[in-house]
């Protein structure tokens, strides 16, 4: 079981072309473009892992959990994206009683976690590469909502080396850095539609933030343990370029421009029981803090008059 708090407050317009929840208005439901789901085995337990964290992918969930393994341990995979969002507009407005669906539907995010534990040595080490956070979408050019977005993609990689010290047989903690890089691309409309003069507003930049990830694991008794890991925020500036029309007023341009984003820290903690060595039923509480992506904004170099 796993039980998830979230808070949300995310108001860039931008990010509404890509939540991969499938809400386009401006409140949306927090996890839109957060990617859980970095193991299989993990995932199958609804990501409640946290206590449990016996595999290499223990990296990304709690990477306490690496001094559980010997030797040479590898995981890598491949989470797999099948989304059909759609959107009808509301009685009254233009092309009510029509369905829009965004395209974009596929996405495959790899994943791949190693961790070797020296026999000899009460430390373990660990590298993991993976996708937190992610998500492409693209909206026809009529859909009435072309002046908040018309598409836009999200593409976030963390590279992040860990180590655990096993401190007693029963008691491990762990941590390391994530190296995260990032890049966005998005568009919307300056006018409702497209024609008759020509009129969009593009962004393309990316950018590179350091953070780290901890966890403690403990195992009081043979059948119960507890977990808790946190991963911190990410602050990064993505510098790029605006690439905008609005004919017959503003003719093709590019301008240098540079967007700030703060993605939101996590805390998960959990209770695993395993009454026989074939069963483990496992409790988590997971809470991101979404509100403190807040308003983004996007800054331009010699922006053009309005």
């Amino acid at each position: 079981m796993k039980i998830r708090k979230e808070t949300s407050r995310l108001t860039a317009r931008f990010l509404t072309a890509i939540l991969i929840s499938g809400f386009w208005a401006g409140n949306v439901f927090a996890n839109g473009f957060a990617l859980p789901d970095q193991d299989a085995f993990a995932t199958a337990r609804g990501e409640a892992f946290v206590a449990t964290a016996d595999n290499a992918a223990a990296i990304y969930y709690n990477p306490a959990g690496i001094a559980q393994l010997q030797d040479n341990n590898f995981r890598a995979g491949l989470y797999a994206i099948d989304l059909d969002s759609s959107y009808r507009p509301p009685n009254g407005a233009p092309n009510s009683g029509k369905t829009y669906h965004s395209s974009d539907r596929f996405a495959a995010i790899p994943q791949f976690f190693y961790a070797y534990a020296p026999t000899n040595l009460p430390l373990s080490f660990g590298l993991g590469i993976y996708a937190p956070f992610g998500g492409s979408m693209s909206w026809p050019q009529d859909t009435g909502f072309r002046t908040v977005a018309v598409s836009g993609s999200l593409k976030y990689i963390t590279i992040n080396p860990v180590m655990a010290l096993k401190i007693l047989d029963s008691l491990s903690i762990g941590g390391g850095i994530m190296v995260n890089y990032s890049k966005m691309e998005m568009s919307q409309g300056l006018r409702p539609l497209p024609s008759p003069s020509t009129n969009f507003f593009d962004f393309s930049g990316d950018g590179w933030s350091v953070g780290g990830n901890v966890g403690a694991l403990w195992q009081p008794c043979d059948k119960i343990s507890i977990g808790a890991n946190f991963r911190s925020s990410a602050k990064m500036t993505l510098d790029g370029q605006t690439h905008f029309e609005r004919q017959p007023f503003i003719p093709d341009s590019h301008r240098s421009a540079n967007m700030s984003l703060n993605f939101p820290l996590t805390a998960v903690a959990g209770i695993s029981y395993r009454p026989t060595p074939k069963w483990n039923l496992e409790f988590d509480a997971n809470y991101t803090d979404w509100s403190s992506f807040g308003t983004n904004h996007l800054h331009e170099k010699n922006p053009p008059l309005p």
